[in-house]
């Protein structure tokens, strides 16, 4: 099986279309679906649109970065999960990894296994909802100020 790099090195893409259409153009060079994009050496989310001319690559998960991408965001839906299950005041904490998966405790309610199971269900709906994840960069001190509204810090 080719690279990614070698299937789509040196492609000129045009402006306006977002990084995810380009992708799916080339979605049978994949394993899996593609997850993360870099642009002229930048990582991109897919779903921005692109405003200039660039050479990109796609990362699905099996690739480091594809897996990292796709680890990350299956932490966000556990967290979500949590936070509509059982409210905003349950805090997860993430321990440490073990080999593939984490090692995570909460506060604010007991863990059991029908918890367990309406974790796993609530976390497949969400995925089935097709929720599109967008990340966002922002001044660390306004991210404070924001975590310290919630009494997060």
């Amino acid at each position: 099986m080719k690279t990614n790099k070698e299937i789509l090195d040196f492609y000129g893409l045009e402006e306006g279309k977002t990084y995810k259409e380009i992708a799916d153009r080339y979605r049978d060079h994949f394993e899996f679906e593609p997850l993360l994009g870099v642009a002229n050496n930048d990582y991109v989310d897919l779903g921005d649109v692109i405003v200039k001319n660039c050479v990109v690559d796609f990362f699905d998960r099996s690739s480091h970065p594809g897996y990292e991408t796709y680890f990350r965001t299956a932490k966000f839906l556990l967290i979500v999960a949590i936070k509509e299950l059982l409210g905003v005041s349950v805090d997860v904490v993430t321990e440490f990894s073990i080999d593939n998966g984490i090692y995570c405790t909460l506060k604010g309610a007991i863990l059991t296994e029908k918890l367990v199971e309406d974790l796993e269900k609530y976390m497949y709906k969400l995925v089935s909802e097709d929720h599109k994840t967008k990340k966002i960069n922002g001044q660390r001190l306004e991210a404070m100020k924001y975590y310290k509204m919630y009494n997060r810090m």
